[in-house]
């Protein structure tokens, strides 16, 4: 059961990873135009970075189905159960 979840978990934590650096490497772009301390060179250089870390994100995300259909399967729904019991749902 914890192979089957570290799988998944370790898919939507590196989802989630390329997320907040590509939010970082944006904010860090707003504070260097506006305080006026950056060159085009290194615009272009952040611009490839994004990029790289957006296709990062997007082939994870495509990576996402295998692990979560693993984890849907009945047979680990019904080991989820018997772990932790059932909620009356």
């Amino acid at each position: 059961m914890i192979n089957v979840f570290k799988i998944l978990q370790d898919n939507l934590g590196d989802f989630q990873d390329y997320q907040v650096q590509g939010e970082a490497m944006h904010s860090f772009v707003i504070e260097m135009a506006e305080e006026d301390e950056v060159t085009p060179a290194t615009l272009l250089a952040m611009g490839a970075l994004a990029g790289s870390l957006l296709h990062q994100q997007q082939q994870i995300r495509g990576e996402f189905d295998p692990p979560f259909e693993t984890v849907c399967q009945p047979k680990n729904h019904q080991m989820f159960q018997k772990l932790f019991g059932t909620t009356g749902h």
